[in-house]
C-alpha cells in the first residue's frame, strides 16, 4: 500500500509540469513570446510578466517588440508596481509614438504617477 501511494506520488510530480514552467525553462523566445501574449489576454499578468521579462532584450529592434515592450509594462501595472509600469509606459510613449496602444499607455503611464502620488493634506 506503501509503495503504491509512493510511486503514485512521484508519478503525479512528473506529469504535473504544466506548459507554462517547460515554456519558462526553455530557450525556445518565439515560444516564450506566444505564451506571454496568451496569457497576458487571458489575465496572467504575473506569469506573462515572467516570460516577457526573459526575452524583453532579445526582441530590441524586431518588429515584436512594440507589443511585448507593452505587455511587460501593462503587467507592471496590473500587478501594481505603478512606479515601474509608468516609468516603462513612458518609455513606450517615447519609443513607438505612432503606435495604437501610445495613447492608452500614456494614460496609465499618468495613472500610476497619480497612485505614486503621496497623499494631500
Amino acid at each position: 500500500m506503501k509503495r503504491g501511494l509512493y510511486i503514485l506520488l512521484i508519478s503525479i510530480l512528473f506529469i504535473s509540469c504544466s506548459d507554462f514552467q517547460k515554456t519558462l525553462k526553455s530557450e525556445d523566445t518565439a515560444a516564450k513570446f506566444e505564451m506571454a501574449s496568451e496569457l497576458f489576454d487571458a489575465g496572467k499578468w504575473k506569469k506573462s510578466f515572467r516570460l516577457s521579462e526573459q526575452i524583453l532584450q532579445k526582441y530590441r529592434g524586431k518588429p515584436q517588440a512594440e507589443k511585448l515592450t507593452y505587455i511587460h509594462a501593462m503587467c507592471s501595472y496590473h500587478l501594481g508596481d505603478y512606479y515601474i509600469a509608468s516609468y516603462h509606459l513612458d518609455k513606450f510613449t517615447d519609443i513607438y509614438p505612432q503606435s495604437e496602444k501610445a495613447e492608452e499607455a500614456a494614460f496609465y503611464a499618468a495613472k500610476g504617477y497619480y497612485y505614486n502620488s503621496p497623499v494631500y493634506y
